[in-house]
């Protein structure tokens, strides 16, 4: 049998010091055991792991993982090639795994495992006496030492269900069932008979093809209308969607989810079908406890580059396993408090020994009572969790909504009128809104205006939006202090519109008011309406004074460099080349018929003026004569050709255009020049801004936020004040992104700076439970989707402002100086054309002493080289010229 098998070890250092054979240690290794295709729960375990360390930091022993994760195997059928199912036993894996991890020193194992292999993995940590935290669903049995079921007991759970059939008066149903969730559908099979109702059994057996389809069709043809699913949350989509596509999706039919994740898929196809559709949840998703611990994950996923969600879903797509798994962590590490200490040993599987204090924790855990992510964690004698707590929902218009609870204590309790609640039409709503352009201001009008004819803005044209909608009527209510909302701990009482939804003044409010995790933890909100972060205030800057070598702009020093460099050596090559050549030598005074020396008219004064003659494109009264000085001098004019024209063309660009400098370009640059600069920055003093950069752990943004602290007079009451500060010239101000557009746009003067520093969201603020969540927040998205908020932005932030809208002036399209790199090929011509003449050159010379001596090559190759030394020896500025009866080996060259 082949096993893929992936072990991830994530051993940090540990100090070990020997004592009686064991090692003391002072952080403690704890090991995950997982499989399945979705490796997530490595990550949240990891995750698990790192919040309770920061939770635990004070107390001195930190927690360190090692994972391993068994990928099932594929069933291949050979002949077709083609799989034909999951192996999903691997107990021998599961044996290894865990006899590794025992080598290393666990004290605690964390397993999600099928039953063969929770098994094996059970049956060697009872031998070992090391406790065993379940994560999935197990048998009832009595274990011998060491087991602990996060997991509510399976008995239980279906003991749930079967109290909301009969809480509905289920006579008969459908049992829809797939064959890996067998042994739940066992267990609601003998309740459901034990209580005389009628069931109707189906497998979810999937066809390649028309996948559950003909399953639903012969439930359609059974005539039943109420219907007991049980299935893998990852299946869950595609059942439902294929009931609506049969037509069991209508206001007949009735569905019970046996699957405590299903408020994490996508339910919005079914809202509006009438069909009522009912499940449990273990954790509450607008829990705090619950949120943080989504975000956790999600800034892990970040950093894994992994896939996320908006951040105001995050909270409802955590499962219940990543739940129970960080509740797991969470509550081993708070039993470890008790453990003052203690030692481990590396054990194997192959030896009879095993860890004196394993059962003395796995008592300690049973005995521990604490809350968490799945709310209240208590434990029988057996290590089975007796006591929890289970909220019954309901898909509705408005999403997914609690209805009730459940508890083994208990059973059920309903609120028989949450079904209707949510139910905004023909009600009356007070909502409360704070003054803040362009989001609620007065109407300029020449008569006397009342009630809500007297705003108008974003927000407002929101409300009557929303309010067309769902049916309700409102009025706007502005609050006395046109503040959104800040805790005072002196007091313990909000003011602003938070103050006023406490208060039941209002019942919701609108407004510039962002998100925050404190105002949470008092008001519900709605899905965000906007999306925003933080950004700088500041005024735009004038244009800059010319400086004195503006004319050198358009090429980088690097550049110039270069040219002279070139200027230098074609000067120099020009020198030595007219010197080899024949051609160059000659009688330079026409007046004597019959010279006896011959002069070279480019000595190295002249080789530098003619070249710069050639660079300032105005020539000069000599000209080169031989070949390869003229090369060398028509590849030099090509170089000045290109490099002028460069230069005219940046010039020209360069002057037409003037680049404006901001002093800073970032939070991080406005710190470190502010005090040299003489520039002061603020925000809105108590405002969710001026809070981020009070809690903010980045280095950068904690000091600006102790600046602001120490600073008071530099800070704002509100958005108005800020910008006028901004005007009176060195003063930034940190506000909202989209409040600082509307004011680039009506104040010419402004710009923003930098990108954002945060993610933040505006949301409709209403009171705990109030109902009106879910009826909100679906309004919202149906005008996200249609377009209408966005097209109400551009309302207020451009069309309303008609003529007085700031034209955004032209990007800055100052052409940068020409580096290296772009004229890179041009210098490259120019020597190639440099090396090339002096090829030619002493071609030429070759050729002129062949015509004077002939095919004598032993005369040929001594006059040459003759000829060669001449010409670099420098100091000789004058050639004679022998006689037509005087031999050519009597050439010589004098002073």
């Amino acid at each position: 049998m082949f096993v893929k098998v992936f072990i991830l070890i994530a051993v940090l250092c540990i100090k070990i010091s020997s004592n009686e054979g064991g090692v003391s240690i002072d952080s403690t290794l704890v090991g995950g055991l997982f499989e399945g295709f979705d490796q997530e729960e490595l990550l949240v375990f990891n995750v698990a792991v790192d919040m309770a360390n920061k939770k635990q930091s004070h107390y001195g022993r930190h927690l360190k993982a090692t994972l391993a994760y068994i990928e099932p195997e594929y069933v291949i059928d050979t002949v077709h090639k083609s799989i034909v199912g999951i192996n999903w036993s691997m107990p021998m894996a599961a044996m290894e795994m865990m006899c590794s991890m025992l080598r290393s020193g666990v004290v605690a194992v964390f397993t999600s495992l099928s039953e063969s292999s929770e098994d094996i993995v059970q049956s060697i940590c009872d031998s070992k006496e090391i406790p065993v935290i379940k994560i999935t669903a197990s048998s009832e049995s009595d274990p011998e030492c060491c087991s602990i079921s996060m997991y509510p007991h399976r008995s239980t759970v279906v003991r749930a269900f079967s109290d909301l059939v009969q809480y509905f008066k289920w006579k008969n149903f459908a049992l829809l069932y797939e064959m890996s969730h067998v042994d739940s559908f066992l267990e609601v099979l003998k309740v459901s008979t034990d209580t005389g109702a009628t069931v109707d059994i189906h497998l979810l057996h999937q066809n390649e093809t028309s996948g559950y389809r003909n399953v639903w069709k012969d439930v359609r043809k059974s005539k039943a209308t109420k219907f007991i699913v049980i299935c893998s949350i990852e299946n869950l989509s595609d059942v439902l969607q294929q009931a609506q596509e049969v037509g069991l999706m209508t206001i007949k039919y009735n569905y019970i989810i046996l699957n405590f994740d299903l408020h994490t898929i996508d339910l919005s196809l079914y809202q509006y079908s009438e069909a009522n559709i009912f499940g449990v949840q273990l954790i509450d998703p607008t829990a705090p406890l619950v949120i943080e611990a989504a975000q956790e994950i999600q800034l892990a996923k970040k950093k894994r580059k992994m896939l996320t969600h908006p951040p105001h879903i995050t909270a409802w797509k955590l499962r219940a396993s990543s739940a129970l798994l960080i509740d797991a962590v969470n509550l081993f590490s708070e039993t470890l408090k008790d453990m003052h200490s203690f030692t481990v040993l590396q054990l194997s599987c192959n030896a009879t020994d095993n860890w004196a204090y394993g059962s003395t924790i796995y008592n300690f855990l049973k005995m521990r009572t604490m809350t968490g992510l799945t709310g209240l964690i208590k434990f029988d004698h057996k290590g089975f969790r007796s006591e929890f707590n289970l909220n019954i929902i309901q898909l509705k218009e408005g999403g997914i909504a609690k209805i009730g609870t459940w508890s083994p204590k208990d059973g059920i309790k309903m609120d028989n009128s949450s079904m209707f609640k949510d139910n905004l039409k023909e009600k009356h709503l007070n909502v409360m809104i704070s003054w803040s352009e362009p989001y609620t201001f007065y109407k300029n009008s020449s008569t006397v205006l009342l009630g809500n004819d007297q705003f108008e803005g974003f927000v407002v044209d929101i409300i009557s939006e929303i309010s067309k909608l769902e049916g309700f009527n409102y009025t706007l209510i502005r609050n006395e202090d046109d503040k959104n909302g800040d805790y005072d701990p002196v007091t313990q009482s909000w003011n602003g519109m938070i103050g006023d939804i406490l208060s039941g003044k209002g019942d919701i409010a609108i407004g510039d008011m962002a998100i925050t995790k404190e105002r949470e933890e008092y008001v519900d909100f709605t899905v965000p309406f906007m999306s925003l972060g933080i950004q700088i205030l500041y005024v735009r800057p004038s244009k800059p004074v010319p400086v004195f070598f503006s004319f050198a702009h358009p090429f980088h020093p690097e550049v110039w460099l270069w040219i002279g460099i070139s200027y230098f050596t074609v000067s120099v090559g020009l020198y030595v080349m007219a010197r080899v050549c024949q051609p160059e030598w000659d009688n330079w005074d026409r007046c004597i018929k019959q010279p006896k020396y011959f002069v070279n008219q480019f000595h190295l004064r002249n080789s530098f003026w003619f070249v710069l003659g050639c660079f300032m494109q105005q020539g000069a009264e000599i000209a080169p004569r031989a070949t390869s000085t003229r090369i060398l001098s028509s590849f030099f004019a090509f170089f000045i050709l290109v490099i002028v024209s460069f230069y005219k063309a940046q010039l020209a660009a360069s002057l037409t255009t003037e680049k404006l400098e901001l002093p800073f370009s970032n939070a991080e640059e406005l710190v470190k020049r502010a005090d040299k600069l003489g520039i002061t920055y603020g925000a809105v003093t108590n405002e969710a801004t001026h809070k981020f950069f009070q809690r903010s752990k980045d280095p950068v943004f904690s000091q600006i936020g102790d600046y602001m602290n120490s600073h008071p007079e530099h800070m704002a009451e509100d958005a108005f004040e800020g910008s006028v500060k901004v005007l009176e010239g060195n003063h930034a101000f940190f506000m909202e992104s989209v409040t600082i557009q509307y004011a680039a746009n009506v104040v010419c003067e402004f710009i923003s700076v930098g990108e954002r520093l945060d993610e933040r969201y505006f949301g409709i603020a209403l009171r705990k439970d109030s109902g009106y969540r879910n009826r909100l927040s679906s309004a919202i998205l149906l005008l996200q989707q249609k377009g209408v908020i966005d097209q109400l932005q551009r309302k207020w932030w451009e069309e309303a402002l008609g003529s007085k809208l700031c034209k955004e002036p032209p990007p800055d399209t100052v052409a940068p100086p020409l580096t290296l790199h772009h004229m890179a090929g041009i210098f490259w011509i120019t020597i190639v054309g440099v090396i090339f003449s002096f090829v030619v050159s002493f071609f030429e010379l070759g050729v002129d002493v062949y015509h004077r001596i002939g095919v004598d090559k032993k005369i040929f190759f001594r006059e040459y080289k003759k000829e060669i030394k001449n010409a670099f020896n420098l100091s000789k500025t004058i050639k004679t010229v022998a006689p037509k009866s005087v031999s050519l080996e009597n050439l010589d060259v004098n002073e």
